[in-house]
């Protein structure tokens, strides 16, 4: 998965507030070991990030990302969960990733839905069927534009996830599709629905969203992240030590009501 820091493209490593710890510098070795906070998003032209230094006088530069070593993730990565339109984003973010967990699953190009298909979604929706499927996601997405526009509020294209299959029985008729999304804060955003797969078409029959919950993230933040090797979650997320937070789906169901009235 795209879990790790490091694994990130460079322009999309940083964010406005971390603290950086600034390394292998030639022109200003002295700068090497210490720490600066990103003052503004990446300068695609120069392909840096701003920084001012955390020390003496303040001074600002401009440094490529190799010379930077995340030190403490700012408030641009927190996703605040409670906020209608990022609970929805999130929930967008988990059914797009199901479609490529449907076609890893069946391991076909063209044809991956029964035609019985029903998957019940968040707030008690029932797709029947790919179109309808496809409509709720378009509909998810337009909410999504209204709701950060009513509300002021930016929504993260950009999501740090990943997503684990789990054969839930010896037929391999039914799955899990675990999806978690870094909020920030050591924390993730863990989504499971229940798949069945028809045994005979190896089709995807049903899909249901069982859970919502916010849960810590395993992966905490080594140090040096090139040293972290492994250190995607364990596929045993169940003995997590969670804070249930199940979708509190009339609240959700009031809220997409409110804007499509």
């Amino acid at each position: 998965g795209i879990m790790s820091h490091d694994k990130l493209p460079d322009e999309l490593k940083y964010r406005i507030g971390d603290i950086v710890k600034m390394v292998q510098l030639k022109s200003k070795k002295k700068w090497n070991g210490k720490l600066a906070t990103v003052i503004g998003p990446f300068n695609a032209q120069k392909k840096r990030y701003p920084i001012e230094i955390k020390f003496g006088d303040k001074e600002q530069a401009l440094l490529q990302s190799k010379n930077l070593r995340l030190h403490q993730q700012g408030d641009g990565w927190v996703i605040d969960v409670t906020s209608p339109v990022q609970k929805l984003n999130l929930l967008l973010k988990g059914y797009t990733r199901d479609l490529e967990a449907f076609s890893k699953l069946t391991r076909r190009k063209q044809k991956i839905f029964h035609d019985d298909f029903v998957y019940e979604m968040h707030d008690e929706v029932v797709c029947r069927g790919l179109t309808q499927f496809d409509q709720q996601l378009n509909l998810l997405k337009n909410n999504i534009v209204k709701l950060a526009e009513q509300q002021k509020e930016n929504v993260e294209k950009f999501l740090i996830d990943d997503t684990k299959i789990m054969a839930m029985d010896d037929n391999l008729t039914k799955f899990e599709v675990i999806i978690t999304v870094k909020i920030g804060n050591d924390k993730l955003w863990k989504r499971v629905s229940e798949v069945c797969v028809e045994e005979k078409s190896k089709l995807i029959l049903s899909a249901k969203l069982k859970s919502v919950q916010i849960v810590d993230d395993k992966t905490k933040k080594q140090d040096n992240a090139d040293d972290a090797k492994n250190n995607d979650q364990p596929n045993d997320t169940n003995n997590d030590t969670t804070t249930e937070t199940d979708t509190d789906k009339a609240g959700l169901a009031n809220i997409v009501d409110a804007i499509n009235t």
